[in-house]
């Protein structure tokens, strides 16, 4: 019994490491698309302020 126990253990642990990976992965790619946006925002307000003059 005792060994079927430290398996569903490492089982579950793995799965908590991976949720957490993805998790992580997850937050750095909504970094990078929030900076993308940034850039594009300014750029089309960039254009805007040039077209007014």
């Amino acid at each position: 019994m005792k060994p079927l126990k430290q398996v569903v253990k490492a089982k579950s642990f793995k799965y908590k490491n991976i949720k957490a990976h993805q998790l992580i992965k997850l937050e750095h790619y909504k970094k990078i698309k929030d900076q993308a946006f940034l850039v594009f925002f300014k750029g089309l307000t960039l254009r805007v302020i040039i077209a007014g003059f």
